[in-house]
């Protein structure tokens, strides 16, 4: 704790109380060291657990720590150092917490996560900030920085660094040439070093590379258009970020709306989507009652969003981030479309605002969106932030990459892509979106597994994107019991290996006959132009391939066809075509010349399904979709795949 004119405050031992004490006041637990008093020793950036605090916890009960001031005392700052002994136990920490001072609630939010290492020192504390002037905040740093000397040589003499063997993991064998490490959920993240797509950038990467910040009083955010809902627009959560990306602590009090929200409208009260839902720190979630949300007004001025701080504290501001509302797939029109920011009154993000990408109404990923905030110096024109001279003040030319919003315009005038390589189904021109889903109605013959051995996507600016295993998600056969090893699991459809010979490079997952098992990717704040998508068929076993199935971009059909069958060498009829391409209009004449061997269309022959006592007897090639809604009550075989097999 920092008092008003930024100096610790000092806590005797007979003044603090924990309720539970410690873990000694577990059976069989005496003389465990990790008691209160190591709250208050002084040893806070640490991985030894002599010198924290550990208590058990129990849903639902109080946990309490608390502390008697020897006399008034007006704090500055409160520091929390979470529980840090290793990346496993730092699940310890303190996630949720309340503070009040004289049974007044000065502060209700989380904590953030410690990193269970000593690699960062600020990773491991999260400070809460109350508005101090600016001898206190001289004074905290100066107390900062003697610390932040003091600690490391400390620890360098204390923890003498321990020899280490390296041993591989079974889980690494499953990423391509090891170039990966695997994750709890089998997907495998990118290496230091290793070439990730723009699209899967960092929010902090993305805010550092941003124009200098500087200190602001008041952020409004004017809401121009929803995702196509007239009447409602609404939010998830909302973070104001500091210059080094990290976000700014803010209390309830410092946000409002107009409107307010729900209940302002007439007969209407007692609804709990308020504004001060977008701070409370749940943001990845599809419950409504962590989001807030608002009447569209008729014809009058825009939703607004301000975000006020001190006037004597104005914080360095980079950047915003922005989830959007996602109560359910239907509902996510309700979110913000077209944003525009001002800062102090000055307009921080380009003429024309920008497109905030839609939530996907599902939570297998972080869907928060990053906007970077322009602040000039004094005198500077709004104008001046445009990165392409001649670029219309249009919010979606402002997202895309320098250059990008020329390719639009002479893609209408060239012949469409129906033309000249006729596919299953007339695509329109460069779509662009955030989001693309595939979804798969079909198989060409299995009732219970779907796969794809691989999937790339083309961009008309920037190529073929090299995208992350993090970007890409869907079920997988790993969901089912006893399958928690298996290698076919969603990080495979990008990692580029098209081998059909090599099944532990490809995708499988469960798949019941009517309910379309979908493959989600996430292009983050660059949203994509869709040129190409390529696709690369189940080929172990060719029945269990993907066959009808359905594109959306932000939730726009832009495809609907068939993807060929796998066919081994030798045994088809024509060529053998293991890569199929789906062009939109727009791609271009040498995308076209380059891909015309791998566009498929099928065929409108009739095809004929027998089943007998729930197996398929057929000569041709059966199609397992809604048709046959009956097979799902089938027993499911089994299958496993490991990296070995």
């Amino acid at each position: 704790m920092f008092d008003a004119a930024g100096h610790p405050v000092h806590v005797p031992a007979h003044e603090y109380r924990c309720t539970p004490d410690s873990v000694n006041v577990l059976e069989g637990y005496v003389d465990d060291p990790r008691t209160p008093d190591k709250l208050f020793d002084g040893t806070n950036f640490t991985c030894d657990d002599m010198h924290t605090w550990l208590a058990p916890f129990a849903a639902g009960r109080a946990h309490r720590i608390r502390i008697l001031l020897r006399e008034e005392t007006g704090l500055s700052l409160l520091r929390f150092w979470n529980y840090n002994k290793s990346r496993v136990h730092a699940a310890r920490g303190v996630r949720g917490v309340r503070v009040t001072l004289d049974g007044e609630a000065i502060f209700e939010g989380e904590l953030a996560r410690a990193p269970g290492s000593l690699a960062n020192r600020d990773a491991a504390k999260t400070d809460i900030f109350f508005h101090p002037d600016a001898e206190a905040r001289a004074a905290i740093a100066a107390h900062d920085s003697v610390a932040e000397v003091e600690e490391p040589a400390l620890l360098a003499e204390k923890l003498p660094r321990p020899s280490l063997e390296v041993v591989p993991s079974e889980d690494l064998a499953l990423s391509p040439a090891g170039l990966g490490t695997a994750g709890s959920d089998g997907a495998v993240e990118p290496c230091v070093g290793q070439k990730v797509s723009p699209a899967g950038e960092r929010p902090s990467e993305a805010a550092a590379r941003g124009p200098q910040a500087r200190g602001v009083r008041e952020l409004r955010l004017d809401i121009v258009k929803s995702w196509g809902d007239k009447h409602f627009v609404g939010l998830s959560g909302l973070e104001v970020l500091d210059e080094g990306g990290k976000a700014l602590p803010l209390l309830p009090s410092s946000v409002s709306a107009q409107p307010r929200d729900l209940n302002d409208l007439p007969g209407c009260s007692g609804d709990d989507r308020t504004i001060d839902k977008v701070l409370d720190g749940v943001n990845v979630t599809m419950d409504d009652s962590h989001m807030w949300l608002a009447p569209i007004p008729n014809g009058g001025p825009p939703n607004t969003v301000t975000v006020s701080f001190d006037e004597e504290y104005a914080p360095m501001v980079s950047a915003v981030r922005i989830w959007n509302y996602n109560k359910n797939l239907d509902d996510t029109g309700r979110g913000v479309r077209e944003l525009r920011v001002f800062a102090d009154g000055l307009e921080v993000t380009p003429p024309g605002g920008v497109i905030v990408s839609k939530a996907p109404g599902l939570v297998d990923f972080d869907f928060g969106h990053t906007v970077p905030l322009a602040l000039p110096s004094s005198g500077a024109s709004a104008r001046d932030l445009q990165a392409d001279d001649g670029k219309p003040e249009d919010p979606w030319a402002n997202c895309l990459p320098a250059g990008a919003w020329a390719l639009f315009r002479p893609a209408a005038r060239e012949p469409h892509v129906a033309e000249v390589a006729p596919q299953d189904f007339v695509p329109g021109v460069l779509p662009c979106g955030f989001v693309l889903k595939i979804l798969i109605h079909s198989t060409w013959g299995d009732a219970h597994y779907c796969g794809l051995t691989s999937l790339g996507v083309v961009d008309a600016s920037r190529g073929e994107l090299l995208l992350a295993p993090s970007q890409v998600h869907a079920e997988s056969v790993r969901s089912l019991q006893g399958n928690g090893r298996d290698a076919r699991s969603a990080d495979k459809l990008v990692d580029g290996v098209h081998n059909p010979a090599s099944p532990a490079n490809s995708w499988l997952a469960p798949f019941n006959p009517g309910t379309p098992q979908a493959i989600t990717v996430n292009f983050g704040e660059t949203p994509v132009i869709l040129a190409a998508l390529r696709l690369w068929n189940y080929a172990k076993d060719p029945a269990r391939g993907a066959k009808e199935v359905e594109v959306y971009l932000d939730d726009r059909l832009v495809y609907h066809g068939f993807v060929r069958r796998y066919v081994p060498p030798g045994r088809g009829k024509g060529p053998y075509r293991f890569q199929q391409s789906v062009l939109f209009s727009g791609a271009g004449s040498g995308m076209v010349k380059q891909e015309r061997e791998h566009i498929y269309a099928h065929s409108a022959e009739a095809e004929i399904t027998l089943v007998d006592e729930g197996k398929f007897r057929s000569t041709g090639a059966p199609e397992v979709g809604g048709v046959l809604e009956s097979t799902s009550g089938l027993m499911r075989p089994g299958t496993a795949l490991n990296a070995h097999s």
